[in-house]
């Protein structure tokens, strides 16, 4: 299964994955998976939107509601 969405070069503070998790893979608006780049990098397709959030200072929360992902990201 390919991803929609990934996320990758982030600092993440998930609730429900391993401390150092840098990426996530998003499809049909639920999680995927989390992971490492690489990892999530072979989640990838030709239609897969990458972002790289570049390591910078932001920082993404992550959690899920229901079936959708909320993300906030914060400086």
């Amino acid at each position: 299964m390919t991803a929609d969405l990934l996320i990758l070069n982030a600092r993440t503070r998930p609730m429900f994955a391993p401390p150092g998790t840098t990426a996530l893979a998003v499809t049909d608006g639920r999680i995927l998976a989390l992971g490492g780049d690489g990892a999530m990098r072979a989640l990838s397709g030709p239609g897969t939107r990458v972002i790289d959030a570049g390591g910078r200072g932001h920082t993404q929360i992550i959690y899920a509601t229901d079936e959708r992902v909320v993300m906030a990201f914060g400086l």
